[in-house]
């Protein structure tokens, strides 16, 4: 009887312990509390949206990063992206507004976003860009790197469900990366240096 009696309380916590995240849990924005965790580089790895020629879109990306960097305010860094289109790479640059965990972007389109939960090589980001009365949602995985887990990639889905977007679309790990942009100061340097040995 004892016997039963522990095999049924194994069985209880072992349910329990499998028991999946509620999807409340699951898409619950992340605290940041040091904005030095998502500076750098980080590489898009996949990303959905909740319409459909959006979705189009992003099949047509063949690679693309994205780079948090501070600016000269606590509440601000610049959000800057390469996106490779082929043979083409695009590139653009914008200041984004951090408080109370949620970015802002007031460029040409209002775009918000927040952190979701995700693994700590990972950044997972759910923003919307809003045009005139129109919002369209997105989101996005990112890595230091353009390796996916399988633990990361079985929790993606399941956020992409619990929001109600479209399946996600996967980046081919084997594209290549656009360059980092250089900065006009850079190439001014550089131009100076270049004419500077032509002298000699």
């Amino acid at each position: 009887m004892c016997a039963l009696y522990t095999v049924a309380v194994l069985s209880l916590l072992s349910a329990a312990a499998a028991a999946p995240v509620p999807c409340e849990e699951l898409v619950k924005p992340l605290v940041l509390d040091n904005v030095d965790k998502i500076l750098g580089k980080w590489i898009l790895i996949a990303g959905t949206a909740d319409d459909p020629n959006n979705v189009d879109v992003l099949r047509n990306i063949d690679s693309a990063w994205l780079q948090f960097s501070l600016a000269s305010h606590n509440d601000t860094a610049i959000f800057t992206q390469g996106v490779r289109l082929g043979k083409e790479c695009i590139y653009s640059s914008a200041k984004t507004t951090i408080k109370n965990n949620k970015f802002t972007i007031n460029d040409t389109i209002v775009s918000t976003g927040v952190l979701l939960r995700a693994d700590p090589d990972y950044l997972l980001m759910s923003y919307s860009n809003t045009f005139g009365q129109i919002t369209f949602q997105f989101l996005y995985l990112l890595g230091k790197k353009a390796d996916l887990s399988v633990s990361e990639l079985e929790l993606y889905k399941r956020q992409v469900k619990c929001l109600s977007l479209h399946p996600p679309v996967l980046m081919d790990k084997e594209k290549e990366l656009c360059p980092k942009k250089r900065e006009p100061s850079q190439i001014k340097e550089l131009k100076g240096e270049k004419e500077g040995q032509e002298s000699y």
